[in-house]
């Protein structure tokens, strides 16, 4: 009996559902093996026991929602000052 574990961040029930299926379907096939004989495991770390480039995850969308606070604030400037769309994605090279 084939065993997948994956080891992830926090997943809605919706992503464990889709990633059990896909894992399961796409393994099935490559190995030759039916479906009914694989087992998924889903291992699931909070944010912030899980690190990258010495950051936990927690850090990084914190810092990640900060800066798309900014970006957010940008657009809200550059809209009130244009007071027209189509002159900011001109702006940008968009239009």
């Amino acid at each position: 009996m084939p065993y997948i574990t994956v080891e992830s961040g926090q997943l809605t029930i919706a992503q464990k559902e889709e990633l059990i299926s896909k894992l399961t379907d796409i393994s099935s096939k490559i190995m030759n093996i039916p479906q009914d004989s694989f087992m998924v495991a889903i291992k699931e770390l909070p944010n912030k026991n899980i690190g990258i480039g010495g950051k936990s995850i927690a850090i990084i969308k914190e810092e990640y929602m900060a800066r798309m606070g900014e970006v957010k604030n940008k657009l809200v400037f550059y809209i009130q000052k244009y007071k027209n769309f189509s002159k900011i994605l001109k702006l940008w090279g968009i239009w």
